[in-house]
């Protein structure tokens, strides 16, 4: 069996320079390809490649922005870079090719996201009928006013 594996970035001189997208994105997709376990994902320090991959991975699985950064900052500790952030947070997710063979976890956490987004479309519906019967009936009310104010003027005179 032969293991598939990313070539190294090349060592960067810079400590703020992010990383490839490219690089991101053939990760993403090797570990999303079932095809390649078991999978063992690390880096030189376990912190700034890692986090900016794992990011990118919970874009790629509809997290929230903040909660995102919220885990970067626990695992990066005192050695989180902004530059990171900005890099998960502008990462093009449409840009990663799902593979034929997804893991198990990933098409169950997919399921759960599109129920959570079926409710919460029907969630939306719901609230909007409730608004429109509501304005509904202010409407009537008004015209029901309105037309009292007019009796009341004619028997006035």
């Amino acid at each position: 069996m032969t293991t598939p594996s990313i070539p190294a970035a090349p060592f960067q001189t810079s400590w703020w320079k992010p990383l490839s997208e490219e690089l991101i994105k053939e990760g993403l997709e090797m570990i999303l390809d079932v095809n390649n376990y078991p999978i063992m994902v690390m880096d030189t320090s376990g912190i700034h490649e890692i986090g900016t991959f794992m990011g990118c991975l919970r874009r790629l699985q509809h997290w929230n922005l903040s909660s995102i950064i919220v885990e970067y900052r626990a695992y990066a500790g005192n050695k989180a870079r902004y530059v990171n952030e900005q890099f998960i947070e502008l990462f093009d997710i449409d840009w990663i090719t799902l593979p034929a063979n997804l893991p198990t976890w990933w098409i169950e956490q997919e399921a759960m996201w599109h129920e959570e987004e079926e409710e919460r479309e029907l969630q939306l519906q719901q609230e909007r009928e409730v608004e429109a019967f509501n304005q509904e009936e202010d409407l009537q009310q008004q015209q029901q006013q309105q037309q009292l104010s007019i009796i009341a003027a004619d028997t006035s005179s």
